[in-house]
């Protein structure tokens, strides 16, 4: 009972609880009931708000459908050009959303129109260039139009293709972009085309390169627009160096024929812009910048004509003919030399037979008027020389001796005055091209343009002048040589006059004759070598040249040892000499001649052997050859050249060890398989002059042993009975 009590008990409490919540929520209910119906109320007015709203809407859209009416009856006689355009066009937001596009733009996609729209432009643009689409997007807040450029675009399902491009900007009222309106141009054509010539091109320039003549391309402008390789070659620039040059550009050195500067208006290209007629064979010289050699060419410039007739470009073409002018100035040269060659034989020959008639008198005549006479007459009529004169001193006074071809003549000359003053006075020549330049000239009569004038020598005293004048053609160097190489015959005449002279007035001048030969030999000696390297300057060719000089040089050596020994032996009366002057004097002179080397040393210890005048001419023979064989050959093998010579007599016997510092005798001249002309030279003096005994060694350099009798005592070799010696003969 209790058990269904408390039962009962709780039910009626749960049933209480649950009454309790429904009177809450029925009293909630209650409160949304009064809620709602106000919303009602408020929606109901909002209802008829919006009818309001709804119904003016209503006309709105009316407008509306009635403009876009006129506006696409206005659009439409534009829309058909838009769509058949040859060019794509497209219109898009401002992030390259396509919001229109016409009919070639579908076509340039592949996509219909209607595909395009709201289709982003990057899909069709390569992915290299997609960053500059970005950029060119980014930068449409500062420019109105993007230029015309370049982009790979690629259509659906299509090969990509090159297009140009151009953007322009559309702005509204406030400069806010409104549409991005853009222009495409399928180019691959153009590229094609573009291709093409290119390649064109480099096929004609291969072919031009192929050309053997230099071409030259001129605008209208003149700028050089073409050029092939040849051309560069010849005128020694590049093509970059050429290209857009023009004719006045100070790049060019032009010349002419004669190798003077040649103006700009006579450049073939100018010469052809000014006629508009072609240029044919003309000569033109180029100095080349890079290396400064000159090329010689021949120009060939052509003309292209416009339809006006006007020159719209030249065509210059250059061939190299610079071998063909070094053969022609060959050709010239070796005419002109040849030509020189006749003159200069005809006048050697006329030379050669004016001294053999000088020499004929000098010879055969003594008396002095004479030989003055004789001596004039021939310088006048050998060599047609039109005015000659010859002045002797007399105190302060030079007086006329003889003339020829003077209408009006200067008897007396003061020393003091005049060229034939000044040459006694200085004792040296004058070679006067000019009458008009030396004030001290003396015009003997009207019309001389020309003087040589030459001292006469009397005894080491300038004694007189020989002079000789022209009115037309100027006297040369060869002129002032031959009146030397006279003067010096004269010179001896002179003094052989003056000691016929005294010999005939007082044979006690016999001493001073003697002495006067003596000079006159010398002078004869130098004459001899004068004339010998004068005539070295007719000989054409390198080699024959080397050989005329080196024989000449050795002859020049062995005459310079004669003379050098012929001063000695004057100076000492012909009495016995010292083999160490001899040597050192013959030595210094072969030096003279062959070498002027600073590096070279004699050493010539003191001796007081001696040997006669008739022993000393071989002697100076032999010691000139040597030293001159050690100048040639030791000399240049060494830095520093030293020679040495010892002399000693013993038991009635000379002796002389010579030794140089080179490279020694060859083999084949110790075992006498060999010999040159010199040591053979030497070997016929020692045994057929000295009639003594040779030995050569060598010893840190060539070692010459010479051994022969003092004077009075048995000679090593008995008397030569065969071939006379090369002084005279056998003694």
């Amino acid at each position: 009972m209790d058990v269904e009590n408390g039962l009962r008990a709780h039910e009626q409490g749960r049933l209480g609880e649950e009454n309790l919540r429904l009177s809450q929520a029925l009293q909630s209910s209650r409160d949304a009931l009064a809620e709602c119906s106000a919303q009602l109320q408020q929606t109901q007015a909002a209802n008829a708000e919006l009818s309001l709203a709804l119904e003016d809407l209503r006309q709105k859209n009316n407008e509306l459908v009635a403009a876009q009416q006129r506006s696409e009856a206005a659009r439409q006689p534009y829309e058909m050009p838009f769509d058949l355009a040859p060019d794509g066009y497209l219109v898009t937001d401002r992030d390259g959303l396509i919001r229109g596009a016409n009919l070639s733009a579908a076509r340039l996609f592949n996509l219909p129109r209607e595909t395009l729209v709201n289709t982003p432009l990057a899909m069709f643009v390569s992915p290299e260039e997609q960053p500059d689409l970005g950029t060119w997007l980014m930068r449409l807040g500062r420019l109105d139009q993007i230029p015309i450029t370049e982009m790979v675009v690629r259509p659906r399902d299509g090969v990509p293709f090159p297009a140009a491009v151009s953007l322009l900007v559309e702005r509204d009222a406030h400069q806010q972009i409104v549409n991005l309106r853009w222009l495409l141009r399928d180019i691959s054509r153009v590229k094609q085309i573009e291709a093409e010539l290119r390649n064109s091109a480099e096929h004609y320039q291969l072919l031009v390169d192929r050309l053997p003549a230099g071409v030259l391309v001129h605008a209208a402008d003149r700028r050089i627009v073409l050029s092939n390789l040849k051309a560069s070659q010849l005128l020694g620039l590049s093509r970059e160096q050429m290209e857009g040059k023009t004719a006045a550009d100070p790049i060019w050195q032009f010349l002419r024929e004669d190798s003077s500067p040649m103006r700009i208006e006579e450049y073939p290209a100018e010469r052809v812009f000014a006629t508009g007629q072609a240029v044919s064979y003309q000569l033109v010289g180029i100095r080349r910048q890079t290396t400064g050699d000159l090329v010689w060419m021949l120009a060939h410039a052509y003309p292209d004509l416009d339809e006006q007739g006007q020159v719209q470009r030249t065509v210059v073409m250059l061939t190299d003919i610079s071998r063909r002018k070094q053969v022609e100035a060959a050709l010239q040269r070796s005419e002109t030399q040849y030509r020189e060659l006749y003159r200069s034989a005809q006048r050697q020959a006329r030379e050669i037979a004016l001294l053999d008639r000088v020499g004929l008198v000098v010879a055969s005549e003594l008396e002095l008027p004479v030989v003055i006479h004789k001596v004039v007459e021939a310088i006048a009529e050998t060599f047609g020389y039109a005015l000659v004169s010859l002045y002797l001193r007399q105190g302060e006074v030079l007086r006329l001796q003889h003339q020829v071809g003077y209408d009006s003549v200067i008897a007396e000359i003061p020393v003091s005055k005049g060229i034939l003053g000044k040459v006694v006075r200085t004792w040296k020549p004058v070679l006067l091209k000019d009458t008009h330049t030396d004030p001290d000239f003396l015009e003997a009569m009207p019309g001389i343009i020309s003087e040589v004038c030459v001292p006469l020598f009397d005894r080491d005293q300038a004694v007189g002048a020989l002079n000789v004048e022209a009115k037309e053609a100027a006297l040369t160097e060869a002129d002032l040589q031959l009146l030397v190489t006279l003067g010096e015959q004269v010179g001896i005449a002179l003094g052989r006059a003056r000691l016929y002279t005294q010999v005939r007035e007082d044979a006690a001048t016999k001493a001073v004759l003697l002495h006067e030969v003596n000079h006159r030999v010398k002078n004869n000696l130098s004459a001899i070598i004068g004339l010998l390297q004068l005539q070295e300057d007719y000989v054409q060719g390198e080699a024959a040249q080397a050989a005329y000089h080196t024989l000449v040089g050795e002859l020049v050596s062995r005459i310079q040892s004669l003379a050098t020994l012929h001063d000695l032996l004057s100076a000492n009366a012909w009495a016995p000499i010292p083999v160490c002057d001899l040597a050192e004097r013959i030595i210094e002179a072969a030096g003279a001649v062959v070498s002027r080397h600073p590096d070279i040393t004699v050493e010539i210890p003191p001796s007081p052997v001696q040997v006669t005048a008739k022993q000393a001419g071989p002697l100076a023979l032999i010691i000139n050859e040597l030293a001159t064989n050690s100048f040639k050959h030791a000399l240049p093998t060494t830095a520093a050249l030293h020679l040495s010579l010892h002399i000693r007599q013993e038991a009635g016997q000379i002796e002389l060890e010579y030794h140089d510092n080179g490279p020694g005798f060859p083999p084949a001249v110790l075992r006498e398989e060999r010999q040159g002309a010199g040591l053979h030279v030497v070997k016929l003096l020692t045994r057929y002059d000295l009639r003594g005994k040779l030995h050569l060694s060598n010893r840190q350099g060539a070692v010459v042993h010479l051994r022969f009798g003092a004077a009075g005592h048995e000679a090593l070799v008995p008397a030569p009975t065969g071939p006379l010696s090369i002084l005279g003969p056998p003694t």
